[in-house]
């Protein structure tokens, strides 16, 4: 039995033989079991084949729709905790009293937070396009280098006592914890 339908035994055979004219006795069965095969060929598996494939690539392709679906409303749930995490950073950056700053390696700052222009004077701008060394008291450059080579070497966060220059030119005892290595002021200042 093939897909369902049962194949001719050697009598049907026969009668089909007899049918179109064929004698039953010594002449060769191969052309009638070829017609069959190509006949539950082209008639059953074919079509049922076809079908089948259809049917995964349509189930395959709901499984990709539902996953685009799943896939996108984790999207909108991950932009909303990003959004609401940024906006209470961004609150916590502007209001702290804290002077807070990202400052490169290269001896800039490419952001401070508003703390920095109250504490010191100075516009946002100064403080974003000068380099940080120049706003250094010149005696604790020195000081400066040494706790961020520290730093360098334990990779922990340093903390030190700091002068910072003002805008009307005063020095500011600042206490400072660093947790980013400013090479910069090595090279600009040696020890």
């Amino acid at each position: 039995q093939l897909s369902g339908i049962a194949l001719p035994d050697a009598t049907a055979f026969a009668a089909l033989r007899a049918e179109h004219g064929v004698a039953s006795v010594g002449a060769p069965a191969a052309p009638w079991i070829h017609l069959i095969a190509i006949t539950l060929l082209g008639f059953v598996v074919l079509p049922r084949s076809v079908l089948a494939l259809a049917g995964h690539a349509l189930a395959m392709a709901r499984v990709r729709r539902e996953n685009g679906e799943v896939l996108r409303a984790l999207n909108e749930i991950l932009e909303k905790n990003v959004s609401e995490r940024t906006e209470e950073r961004d609150r916590l950056w502007i209001l702290s009293q804290d002077m807070l700053a990202r400052a490169s390696y290269d001896g800039t700052m490419s952001a401070v937070n508003p703390a920095w222009t109250t504490v010191l004077g100075w516009s946002e701008q100064k403080l974003l396009t000068e380099p940080y060394p120049d706003i250094i008291h010149p005696d604790d450059v020195v000081t400066i280098v040494a706790a961020l080579e520290e730093m360098g070497q334990t990779g922990q966060p340093t903390r030190f006592q700091s002068r910072i220059l003002t805008a009307d030119n005063r020095s500011r005892s600042v206490r400072l914890a660093k947790s980013i290595i400013l090479k910069i002021l090595k090279k600009n200042y040696p020890t």
